[in-house]
């Protein structure tokens, strides 16, 4: 498989709505290596598809699934569960699984592990609860704690210290992997920190000069972008340098 693996931020956001059905199956039509979407739990016990907490204004966590799609239809898309996501792209592309909330990791592993082969699925979250939980679950999983924000209030001195303690906070977790904002690697962090054997999956890389240089980073397993057919791109074109010949 090529590296760095690109990843589809929450879908082709260009061609559908984001998280939605559409968006991830577009995505995997344009060629990716896989699909990222978050994963909320609905009011009723349902794991459904979602970024925000709220569906024009409805609490997803109070809400059951008919009334999230409700919410969801009056504001123009479809909002899936995770089962339904699953079944549509599970089996073509590898899925990154982010956990918004803590509290349901047995229930969306169990939605994973009956779609997805282990080799096809990774999960990611900020909580280290969420990532204790599922190494607990399943020693197996891949797993991916993920660091920063895209917005930082603090300077690089906070961010570069934030890194280091998210490697140890990673290891004892039992993550597999760091999945660190893409400013930790713009300012240089991510070159000046020992990641101790643990790759990055960055997010979310959208400038092609700085996807130029990840794919080249042997530390960088995976790039998380809004734009996947400009990584492809980038990603194919360094392959054909190396290689000596232009991409077509």
């Amino acid at each position: 498989m090529n590296r760095p693996l690109v990843i589809a931020h929450r879908g082709l956001t260009t061609a559908a709505r984001e998280n939605t059905v559409a968006a991830l199956l577009a995505a995997a039509d344009l060629g990716v290596d896989g699909v990222e979407f978050d994963v909320r739990r609905a009011g009723d016990g349902t794991l459904v598809v979602h970024h925000d907490a709220e569906v024009a204004g409805l609490t997803i966590g109070d809400a059951t699934l008919p009334q999230v799609r409700n919410a969801g239809r009056a504001a123009g898309y479809e909002v899936p569960t995770l089962a339904e996501v699953l079944d549509a792209v599970g089996d073509r592309v590898l899925v990154d699984v982010e956990m918004k909330e803590i509290g349901h990791e047995r229930e969306a592993l169990d939605v994973i592990r009956a779609t997805c082969r282990r080799d096809d699925f990774v999960v990611t979250s900020f909580h280290p609860s969420t990532i204790a939980t599922l190494r607990a679950l399943d020693p197996r999983a891949h797993l991916g704690l993920l660091v920063g924000t895209p917005n930082p209030a603090h300077g690089l001195a906070t961010h570069l210290g934030e890194l280091v303690d998210a490697r140890r906070r990673a290891r004892r977790l039992g993550a597999d992997f760091l999945a660190p904002n893409w400013r930790f690697v713009s300012s240089g962090a991510l070159r000046r920190v020992h990641l101790g054997g643990m790759a990055a999956w960055v997010w979310t890389v959208n400038d092609p000069h700085l996807m130029r240089t990840l794919v080249h980073d042997h530390r960088v397993e995976a790039i998380i972008t809004d734009h996947p057919a400009l990584a492809l791109r980038v990603r194919d074109e360094a392959a054909a340098h190396s290689r000596g010949h232009a991409v077509p």
